[in-house]
Order: C-alpha cells, then structure tokens, then sequence
C-alpha cells in the first residue's frame, strides 16, 4: 500500500474553500448567503485551527476542520433535542470528555490555577451526576432537560464564566466550618482569602 500524503496546513484560513465549486449557478439569495458567510467560515476556520485535534482530523480526512466541528455540533444538538443517546451525550460527551482532558492537561502542565478550577468543576459536575441519578422525575418534568443539564454543564466549566468558581466561592463560608476540624484554622482560610 502506497503511503498516504497529507496536504500541509493551508497558508490562508480560507484556501481549502478555493477548490470548491464557484457560486455561480447557486441561485442569487443562495449565493449572497453563501458569500456574506465566507468571511465567518474563515474566522471560524482561524480559531478552530488552535485545536489539535481538529487539525490532525483535517489531515487524516481532508475534510476543512470548520466542516468537522459543525458536524460534531449538529450531531450533539440533534442528540439532545430529540433525546437520541441524551442521556449520554449531556453527561459523558458534554460533562466529562472536554472536562477530563482539559484537567488532564493542567495536571501535566503543572497549571495550578487550572488544576484548581477542573477540581472544582469536577466536584460540581459530581452532585450535578448525583441529582441526576436521584431524581428521575426531573426528566419528564423540566422541558428540554438534557439541554439544561448541558448548558449547566458548560457554564460550570467554560473558561470565561468559570460557574464552578462562583458556586464554590458562594458556598465556601457556609461549608468551610464544616469541612474544617479546626475553627481557627478556617478563620485564617477566611482571612487569607480576603487579602488576596
């Protein structure tokens, strides 16, 4: 079997769009939408080429990585929405995979920052799994439940809302007493953590 060659990465986001069938016989709305959505195609193509997985998956298939990653979207919203493998997707695709390597990485990179914001979500997504598990009623009662559970779970864990934090820094002088056997000892954790 001859060795399979793999197209470098394009020099310009939106080069692997030049080999594409022109617009031209695409019907005039058609292709004002298809034109108005190149620029963001491309943008989307520039972020998404920060994922190395994305990348060697463009590779392997040659499949543009902005095709993949809106494949895998759909694919996961339409699990969710029409309850297709739901349960599944909201606790394992959404709540644990990114999750898992994300703090895995943090751990290897020695990131105590992260460390601590995976270990927080972690324990979050534990009662959130918990709930879940306890209460099987919550399913037929909430509309769209699985779609809750998964924008929870994400705004647990996102870098840029870091809910986790915010659940655990609004909880903390209510369990810190209780987690702690010395009550000096979580009066100086109190205080150490106003100084900062």
């Amino acid at each position: 079997m001859p060795p399979r060659v793999i197209n470098p990465a394009p020099s310009h986001p939106a080069e692997h769009l030049k080999g594409l069938p022109t617009t031209a016989h695409v019907p005039s709305p058609l292709r004002d939408l298809s034109e108005s959505l190149t620029p963001y195609v491309a943008k989307a193509d520039l972020v998404l080429s920060r994922i190395p997985l994305l990348r060697t998956l463009e590779a392997h298939s040659q499949v543009p990585k902005t095709y993949i990653a809106l494949a895998a979207y759909l694919a996961v919203t339409f699990c969710l929405f029409t309850r297709t493998a739901a349960p599944f997707v909201s606790t394992v695709v959404v709540g644990l995979a990114w999750p898992l390597a994300a703090a895995l990485a943090a751990v290897a990179e020695s990131d105590a920052r992260r460390m601590r914001q995976w270990l927080l979500y972690l324990a979050a997504f534990a009662v959130v799994a918990a709930v879940d598990l306890a209460s099987g009623v919550l399913v037929r009662v909430v509309p769209l439940y699985y779609v809750v559970k998964s924008l929870l779970l994400v705004w647990l864990y996102h870098p840029h809302t870091k809910g986790a934090s915010v659940v655990f820094d609004a909880i903390e002088p209510v369990i810190a007493p209780l987690l702690s056997s010395n009550p000096a000892a979580s009066k100086d954790t109190k205080d150490t953590k106003k100084t900062q």
